[in-house]
């Protein structure tokens, strides 16, 4: 039962630890409401940007938006380990497995490359399986591809 409890309030608070404070995005209603702090303001921008034509702010690079902006690809790594967490663990500890095998493709890492960093991770694998963060173990992953210059195209 406690290790149940354990894992729910893991999956409930990681969702949260890796988000950074960005406001309401662009959009009229971060422009009516830019320089104004708090919870108000920045609910007030959201369903503003919502309700106004936001798309076609976007599109036309106009309310503050940016259709040049780079979308992170962290996001769906960091979604990935949070999710399989306890799986990706044990393909740690073994250096290969199902999991591990799809978190090295969605790191865009070659055959040559994936076996270096498996091998790497593997060595890792008792202070990865100490903290229980994700966020962590995704940090360690891409220290570990940058430390090693290992050729890994969405790292």
């Amino acid at each position: 039962m406690r290790k149940l409890m354990l894992i729910s309030v893991f999956l409930s608070t990681s969702f949260f630890a890796f988000g950074e404070e960005t406001g309401p995005g662009c959009g009229l209603g971060t422009q009516l409401q830019e320089g104004n702090k708090g919870v108000g303001p920045h609910v007030l921008a959201l369903s503003t940007n919502q309700s106004s034509s936001q798309s076609s702010a976007i599109t036309s690079g106009t309310s503050g938006c940016d259709s040049s902006a780079t979308v992170k690809k962290d996001w769906k790594q960091i979604h990935f380990v949070t999710h399989n967490y306890f799986d990706l663990l044990n393909d740690f500890s073994k250096g290969d497995g199902l999991f591990l095998n799809a978190y090295t493709d969605l790191l865009g890492c070659n055959n040559l490359n994936s076996k270096i960093l498996k091998r790497d991770l593997k060595l890792k694998f008792n202070d990865l399986s100490e903290n229980l963060d994700p966020v962590l173990l995704h940090k360690t992953t891409k220290k570990v591809i940058h430390s090693r210059k290992l050729s890994c195209s969405n790292a």
